[in-house]
């Protein structure tokens, strides 16, 4: 056996033991609420998945595993209300980060830009 046959089936052997790490998610401890969330390992397959129901000033948040087969994606508006969700594939990808200012307070920065833009 040559030395290239050897290098090559010593390559070959390194990469079949190599395992496949499992994606993890955050997971609601008591939907529909979700007022806590745990990090679970998904089945082999599965996205992470994150819905963010908005109802006037309040959130309704979602996060699970699912199915490729079941993401969804994109803002959907539901009357006054509407919904955003989406489907990602690294860990903890589905975090629920979000950013929402009072009426009150973006409207105190617009005057305050507008008072500063005057000099």
């Amino acid at each position: 056996m040559g030395l290239t046959q050897l290098l090559s089936i010593s390559i070959l052997l390194l990469f079949s033991f190599q395992t496949v790490d499992s994606l993890r998610c955050y997971t609601c401890r008591d939907p529909p609420e979700c007022t806590s969330t745990t990090i679970r390992t998904c089945p082999p397959g599965d996205s992470c998945f994150i819905a963010i129901v908005e109802i006037g000033y309040f959130d309704k948040l979602y996060q699970k595993c699912t199915r490729p087969s079941d993401c969804g994606r994109g803002h959907l508006p539901i009357g006054a209300s509407s919904a955003t969700q989406y489907c990602c594939n690294e860990d903890l990808c589905n975090s629920a980060v979000t950013n929402k200012m009072s009426l009150f307070t973006g409207g105190f920065l617009v005057l305050v830009s507008l008072y500063v833009s005057r000099f």
